[in-house]
């Protein structure tokens, strides 16, 4: 059992380690534009990662319903099960984008305490844009939790590993190192780069998905009991 584990949560573990990574570079990058390209990066993230934490909850919704359908050797209801998650998360983050559009000073005010009104405005203004960007890519971020998630809950947890260790190196972290400091494209290029890493991202999983998942993956081994050995009093 600890093998397993091992073996399943490991690649888990260290892909979130390395999606963490490749943001915190990506923010790194752009930092070094000036305080107001770091301030208004960090507060389009930030609103970003409002809008997109009740996917995560989501996502391991469906990472559950999928491994337990296909332990019952049911496929078809996992597969139900992620077009479902999909259909929810699409429909969420598609309202999210419309606000982000058009209403983003519901979520710029948040960080506007505090500080001063007239420094504070040409940060806000450069987060409205950013903001567009987020819009942008918000459903493609949709297609990336959820399928990624499905395809962990049916135990390829090493895929995505895989698929964040490449896709973070040579499509956010190098590219946007190339765009702002080699060409002086400024931060929209930058952030260009980062809606291609997400639609991109979002794009691979869902090929992934749809090329089938193994079933084997999640099947306990024959010597393995489903259950506790004795009776659990209640």
């Amino acid at each position: 059992m600890f093998k397993r584990l091992i073996r399943f949560g490991l690649p888990n573990g260290v892909q979130f380690f390395l999606d963490m990574m490749g943001i915190t570079l990506f923010v790194l990058i752009v930092g070094r534009l000036g305080t107001d390209n770091l301030a208004a990066t960090n507060i389009a993230l930030n609103v970003n990662t409002i809008a997109f934490m009740p996917m995560i909850g989501l996502g391991i919704t469906v990472s559950v319903l999928v491994g337990q359908y296909l332990g019952m050797n049911n496929p078809e209801r996992a597969e139900y099960s992620v077009f479902s998650g999909l259909h929810i998360a699409i429909l969420y983050m598609s309202v999210i984008a419309l606000l982000f559009v058009l209403a983003p000073d519901i979520f710029i005010s948040l960080f506007a305490a505090g500080t001063d009104a007239k420094q504070f405005k040409s940060t806000a203004d450069l987060v409205k844009v950013l903001l567009r960007f987020v819009a942008c890519y918000s459903v493609f971020d949709a297609l990336n939790i959820i399928l990624a998630s499905a395809i962990k809950g049916a135990g390829d947890t090493r895929f995505v590993m895989y698929a964040i260790v490449v896709f973070s190196a040579f499509g956010l972290v190098i590219p946007t190192g190339i765009v702002l400091f080699v060409f002086h494209l400024g931060i929209y290029a930058g952030w260009a780069v980062l809606t291609g890493y997400v639609i991109l991202l979002g794009l691979v999983f869902m090929f992934r998905f749809l090329g089938g998942i193994e079933e084997s993956h999640t099947s306990l081994p024959p010597s393995m009991p489903v259950g506790p050995a004795g009776k659990l009093d209640v």
